[in-house]
């Protein structure tokens, strides 16, 4: 009875996860966020856009100086705003000393008690500022954009360029670049988190383009002022510790798609311990449970189209599939462990027939594995990307074959701190950029 239970978990698992791959693959190709969007030309723009590059953090030491310094390199109308929440290791200060001399460069601190409340509260007491400075300077709410960069995010030059071009067409709202891990890379764990951002969500977020399903995925979002103002108001952000897609819910409901451009990368720092991406993925997971309590609001939306509600239903529902597609698969390798360990107690010259169907099962089980890191391989080639060596890539089918294992730790995790209503902050420590 157990055993026909986790086996239906599975296949019904199972299949959600190939249709969903099978998508991602079918539809990877990218779709054009306007027709002849590559031929706008910006340069000597009577308006261009005026963008408020938001940089929330907390104890950011290793890394905000850097990523301060090299966004004031750029030019860009514009304002970089470093919101600091109370960090105890002096942010604020060495985010002001690169401050110092350059007006463009604002930096916001935030005291407890109304510190470490989440990201979504900072980002909107940015947006307090945003509007107090605007109306100072009498700046045309059509022509501000809204940028949020992780406080380790890198923005190429080229990259703002191409934003440039997406909002020089005035129906174009809101976007999502690209997300790529910074490299050299120092272990295969990080080359897996590049292969799962740049070439996995990559394909998604094209497929998602098709069904109008783009999600936000924090690092590197754009959106124009004056709509999303009038659509969610002065504060977007809520109080999920997944904010970025609760936003794009939000704009959903109020019939705002985000586009995205698979051409713009913002790089990001890949997380150096299975810890570190257990805590990180373990926040994601908890978030998205929150943004259940959006679901009937979704299903009976007029806004909203099926296939757009399937799209984020599967979404929503991610956190139960794959606790379900966990245990079952946990539970059945044990089931089948213990019966042939019985059939080889009884028949002990079936040993080398038993390591040899495992050995080919094994290889099986990487199939996917062996499938993504191909797709990533090309990706980089395809962007003149720098491919990692060799010996990070021997063993990278393993890990995404794999990586289950881990993040059922993440589950774990997500869905007991959510039993004790536990929703404090779960920050993803940094790395030195030195």
């Amino acid at each position: 009875m157990i055993e026909t239970g986790l086996s239906i978990l599975f296949e019904i698992a199972m299949y959600i996860f190939l249709t969903y791959v099978f998508l991602s693959i079918f539809l990877r190709k990218a779709v054009a966020v306007k027709k002849d969007g590559g031929q706008i030309e910006v340069n000597g723009a009577d308006d261009p856009p005026f963008y408020y590059m938001i940089i929330p953090g907390m104890n950011e030491a290793l890394v905000i100086q850097q990523t301060l310094a090299q966004m004031a390199q750029y030019h860009f109308q514009g304002k970089i705003v470093m919101i600091d929440d109370a960090s105890a290791d002096g942010t604020a200060d060495l985010a002001e000393q690169t401050a110092a001399g350059d007006d463009r460069i604002v930096v916001i601190r935030r005291h407890l008690p109304r510190a470490h409340i989440g990201k979504g509260d900072s980002l909107n007491q940015v947006m307090d500022y945003v509007k107090h400075d605007c109306r100072r300077h009498g700046r045309n709410l059509k022509q501000v954009v809204i940028g949020v960069l992780d406080a380790d995010g890198v923005l190429p030059t080229d990259a703002i360029t191409q934003l440039n071009r997406f909002f020089q067409d005035p129906d174009q709202v809101i976007c999502q670049l690209r997300v790529k891990m910074d490299s050299p890379f120092t272990s295969a764990l990080q080359v897996s988190q590049d292969l799962e951002f740049f070439s996995v969500n990559n394909m998604s977020q094209n497929m998602r383009m098709r069904t109008h399903t783009v999600g936000l995925s924090g690092n590197g979002q754009f959106f124009r002022l004056l709509p999303v103002l009038k659509a969610v108001g002065w504060h977007p952000w809520g109080h999920a510790l997944l904010d970025d897609y609760e936003l794009t819910l939000k704009l959903m409901l109020h019939g705002i798609h985000v586009q995205y451009i698979d051409s713009a990368f913002v790089y990001q720092q890949a997380l150096t311990s299975p810890y570190k991406l257990l805590r990180q993925r373990s926040r994601w997971v908890q978030g998205n449970l929150y943004c259940i309590k959006y679901f009937k609001a979704v299903m009976t939306s007029q806004q909203i189209d099926v296939i757009q509600k399937v799209g984020i239903l599967y979404f929503l529902a991610q956190p139960w599939i794959n606790v379900a597609a966990d245990l079952s698969v946990f539970g059945l390798t044990i089931i089948t462990g213990l019966r042939v360990s019985q059939l080889l107690v009884a028949h002990p010259s079936l040993l080398v027939s038993a390591l040899i169907t495992g050995g080919l099962l094994f290889l099986f089980s990487q199939f996917w594995g062996f499938v993504f890191s191909a797709f990533y391989i090309h990706d980089l080639h395809m962007t003149r990307m720098t491919v990692p060596k060799w010996t990070h890539l021997v063993g990278l089918p393993s890990i995404v074959s794999y990586m289950y294992v881990l993040l059922f730790g993440s589950l774990v995790m997500a869905y007991w701190r959510k039993l004790r209503g536990n929703n404090s902050w779960v920050k993803t420590a940094r790395q030195s950029v030195g």
